[in-house]
Protein backbone atom coordinates (compact mmCIF):
# COMPACT_ATOMS: atom_id res chain seq x y z
CA UNK A 1 0.00 0.00 0.00
CA UNK A 2 2.17 2.74 0.61
CA UNK A 3 4.23 2.00 -2.67
CA UNK A 4 1.04 2.82 -4.34
CA UNK A 5 1.01 5.90 -2.41
CA UNK A 6 4.19 6.83 -3.57
CA UNK A 7 3.22 6.34 -6.92
CA UNK A 8 0.24 8.55 -6.91
CA UNK A 9 2.29 11.19 -4.96
CA UNK A 10 4.77 11.49 -8.10
CA UNK A 11 2.22 10.60 -10.90
CA UNK A 12 -1.14 12.46 -9.61
CA UNK A 13 0.51 15.54 -7.27
CA UNK A 14 -2.89 17.26 -7.49
CA UNK A 15 -5.11 13.90 -6.44
CA UNK A 16 -1.85 13.30 -3.98
CA UNK A 17 -2.36 16.05 -1.89
CA UNK A 18 -6.07 16.04 -2.12
CA UNK A 19 -6.16 12.50 -0.85
CA UNK A 20 -3.56 13.18 1.37
CA UNK A 21 -5.57 16.16 3.41
CA UNK A 22 -8.64 13.36 4.04
CA UNK A 23 -6.51 10.89 5.16
CA UNK A 24 -4.61 13.06 7.23
CA UNK A 25 -7.77 13.68 8.93
CA UNK A 26 -8.57 10.02 9.29
CA UNK A 27 -4.84 9.10 10.39
CA UNK A 28 -5.60 11.86 13.20
CA UNK A 29 -8.95 10.00 14.87
CA UNK A 30 -7.12 7.10 14.13
CA UNK A 31 -4.08 7.51 16.23
CA UNK A 32 -5.62 10.09 18.05
CA UNK A 33 -5.03 8.61 21.66
CA UNK A 34 -1.54 7.29 20.71
CA UNK A 35 -0.41 10.91 19.56
CA UNK A 36 -1.29 11.92 23.13
CA UNK A 37 0.46 9.35 24.58
CA UNK A 38 3.81 9.70 23.00
CA UNK A 39 3.29 13.63 23.01
CA UNK A 40 2.81 13.67 26.77
CA UNK A 41 6.06 11.35 27.10
CA UNK A 42 8.00 13.57 24.07
CA UNK A 43 9.97 15.84 26.64
CA UNK A 44 13.69 14.54 27.25
CA UNK A 45 16.05 16.42 28.78
CA UNK A 46 20.22 16.27 28.97
CA UNK A 47 22.86 17.82 28.01
CA UNK A 48 25.44 18.01 24.45
CA UNK A 49 28.17 19.70 25.16
CA UNK A 50 28.52 20.73 28.82
CA UNK A 51 24.81 22.86 27.49
CA UNK A 52 21.57 22.13 28.59
CA UNK A 53 19.71 20.16 25.77
CA UNK A 54 16.26 19.24 25.21
CA UNK A 55 14.25 17.56 22.45
CA UNK A 56 10.19 17.91 23.10
CA UNK A 57 7.62 18.27 20.91
CA UNK A 58 7.06 21.56 18.47
CA UNK A 59 4.12 23.49 18.04
CA UNK A 60 2.24 26.38 15.72
CA UNK A 61 3.75 28.73 18.31
CA UNK A 62 7.45 26.77 17.08
CA UNK A 63 6.98 27.85 12.84
CA UNK A 64 9.48 30.82 13.30
CA UNK A 65 12.09 29.50 14.88
CA UNK A 66 11.74 26.31 12.58
CA UNK A 67 11.74 28.44 9.77
CA UNK A 68 14.78 29.92 10.81
CA UNK A 69 16.56 26.95 11.23
CA UNK A 70 15.71 25.40 7.54
CA UNK A 71 16.60 28.41 5.86
CA UNK A 72 19.96 28.66 7.79
CA UNK A 73 20.59 25.11 6.19
CA UNK A 74 22.62 24.78 2.42
CA UNK A 75 21.15 23.67 -0.06
CA UNK A 76 23.04 20.38 -0.02
CA UNK A 77 21.83 19.74 3.22
CA UNK A 78 18.53 20.23 1.99
CA UNK A 79 18.69 18.03 -1.23
CA UNK A 80 17.55 14.89 0.11
CA UNK A 81 15.09 16.73 2.66
CA UNK A 82 11.65 18.33 1.35
CA UNK A 83 9.53 16.28 3.42
CA UNK A 84 7.34 18.99 3.64
CA UNK A 85 6.28 22.81 2.56
CA UNK A 86 9.47 25.14 4.25
CA UNK A 87 7.31 28.33 3.98
CA UNK A 88 6.25 30.13 6.90
CA UNK A 89 2.76 29.44 6.10
CA UNK A 90 3.37 25.88 5.07
CA UNK A 91 5.20 24.92 8.36
CA UNK A 92 2.02 26.21 10.29
CA UNK A 93 0.20 24.14 8.56
CA UNK A 94 2.23 21.13 9.40
CA UNK A 95 2.30 21.72 12.59
CA UNK A 96 -0.81 21.96 12.94
CA UNK A 97 -1.72 18.67 11.44
CA UNK A 98 -2.98 15.52 13.41
CA UNK A 99 -0.81 13.51 10.41
CA UNK A 100 2.89 15.17 11.84
CA UNK A 101 4.33 14.50 14.83
CA UNK A 102 7.34 17.09 14.81
CA UNK A 103 10.28 17.67 17.22
CA UNK A 104 13.10 20.09 17.88
CA UNK A 105 16.14 19.41 19.45
CA UNK A 106 17.43 22.40 21.38
CA UNK A 107 20.61 23.56 23.41
CA UNK A 108 19.95 26.50 25.55
CA UNK A 109 17.40 28.32 23.53
CA UNK A 110 18.64 27.38 20.30
CA UNK A 111 17.16 25.16 17.61
CA UNK A 112 19.78 23.28 16.45
CA UNK A 113 17.85 19.77 15.22
CA UNK A 114 14.70 19.09 13.29
CA UNK A 115 12.75 15.67 12.99
CA UNK A 116 9.64 14.75 12.15
CA UNK A 117 6.97 11.19 11.93
CA UNK A 118 4.34 11.41 9.41
CA UNK A 119 1.57 9.18 9.98
CA UNK A 120 0.03 7.32 7.62
CA UNK A 121 -3.22 5.51 7.47
CA UNK A 122 -1.35 1.89 6.60
CA UNK A 123 0.30 1.64 10.33
CA UNK A 124 3.58 3.26 9.10
CA UNK A 125 5.06 6.34 10.21
CA UNK A 126 7.83 7.99 7.97
CA UNK A 127 10.60 9.48 9.92
CA UNK A 128 13.02 12.25 8.79
CA UNK A 129 15.61 14.32 10.41
CA UNK A 130 17.86 17.32 9.61
CA UNK A 131 20.27 18.72 12.31
CA UNK A 132 22.56 21.96 11.98
CA UNK A 133 26.12 21.73 9.77
CA UNK A 134 28.21 22.54 13.12
CA UNK A 135 26.82 19.28 14.67
CA UNK A 136 27.45 16.75 11.82
CA UNK A 137 29.24 13.89 13.03
CA UNK A 138 28.68 14.39 16.73
CA UNK A 139 25.94 12.16 17.12
CA UNK A 140 23.16 14.37 17.46
CA UNK A 141 21.86 12.41 14.34
CA UNK A 142 22.14 9.26 16.02
CA UNK A 143 20.36 10.94 18.86
CA UNK A 144 17.48 11.89 16.77
CA UNK A 145 16.86 8.64 14.84
CA UNK A 146 16.69 6.64 18.73
CA UNK A 147 14.16 9.15 19.51
CA UNK A 148 12.30 8.76 16.46
CA UNK A 149 11.88 4.95 16.46
CA UNK A 150 11.18 5.51 20.76
CA UNK A 151 8.40 7.57 19.35
CA UNK A 152 6.69 5.46 17.04
CA UNK A 153 6.96 2.23 19.58
CA UNK A 154 4.71 4.43 21.54
CA UNK A 155 2.32 5.28 18.60
CA UNK A 156 2.53 1.07 17.61
CA UNK A 157 3.22 2.04 14.24
CA UNK A 158 6.44 0.60 12.17
CA UNK A 159 9.21 3.08 11.35
CA UNK A 160 9.95 3.61 7.66
CA UNK A 161 11.51 6.19 5.27
CA UNK A 162 12.25 6.52 1.47
CA UNK A 163 15.97 7.37 0.71
CA UNK A 164 17.41 7.83 -2.27
CA UNK A 165 20.16 5.66 -3.48
CA UNK A 166 22.37 8.68 -4.36
CA UNK A 167 22.23 9.70 -1.13
CA UNK A 168 25.43 7.70 -0.30
CA UNK A 169 26.34 9.52 3.54
CA UNK A 170 23.40 8.95 4.90
CA UNK A 171 22.71 5.37 3.40
CA UNK A 172 26.13 4.61 4.79
CA UNK A 173 25.68 5.82 7.72
CA UNK A 174 22.33 3.93 8.47
CA UNK A 175 24.02 0.49 6.70
CA UNK A 176 26.75 1.00 9.45
CA UNK A 177 24.23 0.98 12.48
CA UNK A 178 22.63 -1.77 10.58
CA UNK A 179 19.23 -1.18 11.50
CA UNK A 180 17.15 -1.25 8.33
CA UNK A 181 15.84 -3.72 5.89
CA UNK A 182 14.36 -2.65 1.85
CA UNK A 183 10.70 -2.98 1.29
CA UNK A 184 10.58 -2.44 -2.25
CA UNK A 185 12.83 -0.39 -4.66
CA UNK A 186 10.86 2.80 -5.71
CA UNK A 187 10.77 4.66 -9.08
CA UNK A 188 14.02 7.46 -8.91
CA UNK A 189 16.35 5.24 -7.64
CA UNK A 190 14.70 5.64 -4.43
CA UNK A 191 14.34 3.02 -2.03
CA UNK A 192 11.22 2.09 0.89
CA UNK A 193 12.96 1.42 3.99
CA UNK A 194 11.65 -0.33 7.35
CA UNK A 195 13.56 0.17 10.89
CA UNK A 196 13.54 -2.49 13.60
CA UNK A 197 11.62 -1.63 16.82
CA UNK A 198 13.77 -0.47 19.67
CA UNK A 199 13.41 -0.37 23.36
CA UNK A 200 10.50 1.45 24.87
CA UNK A 201 13.28 3.45 26.67
CA UNK A 202 13.67 6.83 25.95
CA UNK A 203 16.65 8.15 24.40
CA UNK A 204 19.30 9.29 26.84
CA UNK A 205 21.17 13.03 25.86
CA UNK A 206 24.63 13.15 27.35
CA UNK A 207 26.80 13.42 24.32
CA UNK A 208 30.24 15.32 25.14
Amino acid sequence: MDYLIYRLKHTFPKVFRFLEKIAGYYTGLRYRRAVERATKAGRVEGFINGKAAVVRPLVVGDARALYDFLGAQSESRLKFFRPHDFSLEGLAVVLASPAYLNYGLFIGDNLEGYALLKLSPTGSAYRGRLVNEALSGSGVGKLLSQYLHWQAGILGVKARATISRHNTASLASLEAKGGFKVIKELPNDYLLIEFPPVSVDPPKIVLH
